[in-house]
């Protein structure tokens, strides 16, 4: 059944920032992609690089350790290393805060 959980306070990313964020056994990436809050799989599909240290730019972040590219809104691969699509989230802000939908 799906749930949301608090990840910050509303305002707490500036644009291009990222925080990780852990609930259980998902380690999710939270982005401020120019004012849209996004969340994906902190893990890249290529050797699990934190997503979350990458760069995030025009709505794609890139994987700090080998240069993997994802598209934060539907977290498709643009090419290699990137072999398969990232888990998305929904985000949403509720009373001030931000909250990701994790659906075990």
């Amino acid at each position: 059944m799906p749930q949301y959980v608090k990840v910050g306070k509303e305002g707490s990313l500036k644009a291009g920032q990222a925080k990780r964020v852990f609930f259980r056994d998902f380690r999710i990436a939270v982005f401020n992609d120019d004012g849209i809050l996004r969340a994906v799989d902190d893990s890249c599909t290529h050797v699990g690089g934190f997503l979350s240290e990458g760069s995030c730019e025009g709505g794609v972040v890139t994987c700090p350790w080998h240069g993997a590219r994802f598209r934060l809104c539907d977290g498709e691969g643009l090419g290699a290393p990137a072999y398969r699509k990232l888990r998305t989230y929904s985000v949403r802000i509720i009373n001030g805060f931000v909250e990701i939908e994790i659906d075990d």
